[in-house]
């Protein structure tokens, strides 16, 4: 996986070739970890008036475990 496009959209190379790219809006507005989402109401805890519709990639960690 890598940010493509100045940050704006992570691209995922699969092992049988495919591609997949996701926007950086998108992956942020569909966040489930506790900072962004309350999974007692599951709400995210952002209001969508307040998502940055220019968002970047700032760094990306992937979990072989998950």
């Amino acid at each position: 996986a890598e940010a493509v496009d100045g940050a704006h959209l992570m691209q995922i190379l699969w092992h049988d070739g495919a591609e997949s790219l996701y926007p950086a809006v998108w992956l942020r507005d569909n966040c489930q970890c506790s900072e962004c989402y309350l999974h007692s109401a599951k709400a995210r805890k952002l209001l969508l008036e307040a998502l940055d519709v220019n968002i970047r990639i700032k760094d990306l960690t992937f979990d072989r475990e998950k």
